[in-house]
């Protein structure tokens, strides 16, 4: 399923209009709602610091959540701003702490940062090419807030007209419902905050009892991906370049770089001194660390 997103979403992505690109790969990811307006947030605990959230956990959109002693760091804000500000109300609620520090962007991909404008409180930290394409995103969800509606009223024919209770019907209830959700919060002054801190190579964040190590990776799945690496809590997030049971990884063929540095930055993480327990990829469950030397 990945590998044929990843085909359709670069055809589609040189062939026509970016809505409907959008729309394809919200098709393709798979993750729905339940058929309610509300949002449902799964949070599953990796440490008593360090948490992961998605949407009904089918085939999630992964967000990270980590509360160190100067404030919680959000890594990626979601698809749509009220997923993002649902996700924004269970990590205060798991936390019992509003205080958010930082947000930081794996990539610059609207499905993993369309929700930043629910964590403006927070420092936005991305790759310097990051902010290029965050300065789009008003004029795609205006465009999104112009057509998508028409898309759902279409699909909602067609349910009208299937079996009741039948897959079918059922299925497109949940698309429905998943669209709706997308476009809640997206309308005419949508606006993004745009990266504070931006950096070429390499940044570590040092927050007291946390500190977060954050690579670029290179040219890759897009031009701004990075690798976020806690020693304390032993995980690494890496966006949407490494994918569950997909080697090789998950790259843009446009954007495919300098495989030296592919290889020198996962060699960092595979150094004798580094421990790691959760490989925690953009999409889907977690990789085996072991997966890293196989890539």
């Amino acid at each position: 399923l990945y590998h044929l997103r990843g085909i359709l979403k670069k055809q589609v992505h040189s062939a026509i209009n970016p809505i409907i690109s959008i729309l394809l790969c919200l098709v393709l990811t798979g993750t729905v709602a339940s058929g309610q307006n509300q949002p449902k947030i799964s949070v599953n605990r990796l440490s008593d610091k360090t948490i992961l959230l998605n949407l009904n956990n089918s085939e999630p959109h992964n967000v990270i959540a980590i509360n160190s002693k100067e404030g919680i760091v959000v890594i990626d804000s979601e698809i749509s701003p009220a997923i993002a500000q649902a996700m924004r109300e269970k990590i205060i609620e798991t936390f019992g702490n509003e205080n958010f520090r930082y947000l930081i962007n794996t990539h610059a991909h609207w499905d993993h940062a369309f929700g930043n404008c629910a964590f403006s409180d927070a420092t936005l930290i991305g790759h310097t090419n990051s902010t290029k394409v965050l300065q789009t995103f008003p004029s795609r969800a205006a465009q999104m807030a112009e057509r998508m509606p028409a898309i759902i009223n279409s699909l909602t024919s067609r349910m009208e007209k299937a079996e009741p209770g039948s897959d079918d019907a059922t299925r497109l209830q949940e698309t429905i419902s998943y669209y709706e959700l997308c476009l809640d919060g997206i309308s005419s002054d949508f606006s993004t905050p745009l990266p504070s801190i931006t950096f070429t190579e390499d940044l570590t964040l040092h927050l007291d009892d946390i500190t977060l190590i954050i690579k670029y990776f290179g040219n890759a799945h897009t031009n701004s991906d990075l690798l976020i690496y806690c020693p304390e809590e032993k995980f690494l997030a890496t966006g949407d370049l490494f994918i569950p049971k997909m080697n090789p990884p998950y790259l843009n063929s446009d954007n495919v770089g300098n495989l030296n540095r592919y290889i020198s930055v996962l060699e960092s993480y595979l150094e004798s001194d580094t421990s790691l327990l959760f490989v925690i990829p953009g999409h889907a469950n977690g990789l085996d660390p072991s997966s890293l030397k196989e890539i």
